[in-house]
């Protein structure tokens, strides 16, 4: 799809625009009528992830659903089910059903059944599973669900090869099932663990990667579960120090790095650094605008200012406590007000870049998109 190399919405509007006609112009019986709806809800899963708009997931999930019923006996049966739990999986952080998480381990499982033992995507067919089973872990707290999960992420390693392109992706969702399982167990041993798979998945990010913002804040979530378990203060310092690391590298997504700061914020407001604290919040809030940025839509900024409730109070109240009652009053201001300064400004920078030079502002906005959209499809999200 271009717009994966692009990142341009109009090649993404127009994918999905090129996916309905082809469907549209498919027969029922079509043996290429299956890929066809695969295809165009692969597109309006991108679509959702760029936009947010819940109607997009929603006829994604849809489609992939009819898709992988119509492929029987059809060699692309397996891509096709594993496709179908990605989609549910996704639709379950809109839905909020369980049963999406369930249909997105049942059709997992599907897939790799149906796939032959030497299919190439049987890896990234295991991986799907893998993070299916551990949201359900995580959203039913079901111990049994995330040792398989770790089970089954440790096999994706396993089988993939030292080389390969998508092996620190596989090494930071394994990890993250381990850093789970050390915050439920409580013990030193699983503490270590998490810590030493987060460092070595940090270990495999290419220098510049987008997802070098995850991974470091992976590693200091790690480090702050094992302070937890054994009150170790230099397990405390080095959290916060990866947190902040995350929070101010750029070219991360901005919603990464503004759950970075945000935490490099709260957990140094309950170490007692309220200066350090202080400047967590406020950075976390200075990234608002990135995250609800006014290349958006309205309603899909919307939806994502409504999961930064309390964020700017939060900053506020370390203000205030920390003696600078002005700053307080600032990043109230900032945080209230994001979407109505973007409206006040409609000739804002992005705009004046664009008057003065269209062709770096349409750079500017796909470099933005390719940002935003790396590292979305792989993961389950993280604070």
């Amino acid at each position: 799809m271009t717009y994966e190399i692009s990142g341009k919405r109009e090649d993404l509007d127009a994918a999905v625009m090129a996916g309905r006609k082809s469907v549209s112009a498919t027969g029922a019986h079509d043996p290429n009528r299956p890929l066809r709806q695969s295809n165009l809800a692969f597109a309006l899963r991108l679509r959702f992830e760029r936009l947010g708009d819940p109607a997009d997931i929603v006829e994604a999930a849809e489609l992939a659903l009819q898709a992988a019923k119509c492929a029987a006996g059809s060699p692309m049966l397996p891509r096709l089910q594993s496709n179908l739990g990605v989609t549910l999986r996704v639709r379950f952080t809109v839905s909020g059903d369980v049963e999406d998480l369930r249909g997105a381990i049942a059709w997992a499982k599907k897939s790799l059944r149906s796939a032959p033992p030497q299919d190439p995507d049987r890896v990234g067919m295991l991986a799907n599973l893998g993070l299916a089973l551990l949201e359900a872990s995580i959203e039913s707290g079901r111990d049994e669900l995330l040792r398989e999960a770790v089970t089954v992420m440790r096999d994706v390693m396993t089988a993939t090869s030292e080389g390969d392109e998508d092996r620190s992706m596989y090494a930071q969702n394994l990890a993250d099932a381990l850093r789970v399982t050390a915050e439920r167990t409580r013990t030193s041993a699983d503490a270590d663990a998490a810590v030493v798979a987060a460092s070595e998945a940090l270990d495999l990010v290419p220098p510049g990667h987008p997802s070098m913002t995850a991974s470091l804040s992976d590693l200091g979530r790690a480090h702050r579960v094992r302070f937890e378990i054994s009150s170790d203060p230099s397990d405390a310092e080095r959290a916060i120090d990866l947190r902040r690391r995350a929070a101010v590298t750029v070219g991360g997504p901005a919603t990464s790095r503004a759950l970075a700061a945000r935490a490099w914020g709260e957990w140094a407001a309950v170490d007692g650094q309220q200066e350090e604290a202080g400047r967590g919040y406020t950075y976390a809030v200075g990234l608002l605008p990135q995250v609800a940025w006014h290349g958006l839509d309205r309603s899909a900024r919307e939806r994502h200012m409504s999961l930064w409730r309390g964020l700017a109070q939060d900053a506020a109240a370390t203000a205030t406590n920390g003696g600078d009652p002005g700053l307080a009053v600032a990043v109230l201001e900032q945080g209230r007000a994001v979407i109505w300064s973007q409206s006040l400004l409609p000739s804002g920078l992005l705009t004046a870049l664009r008057e003065v030079s269209p062709h770096l502002a349409q750079r500017v906005e796909e470099v933005r998109a390719a940002l935003d959209a790396s590292t979305m499809a792989s993961s389950v999200s993280q604070e």
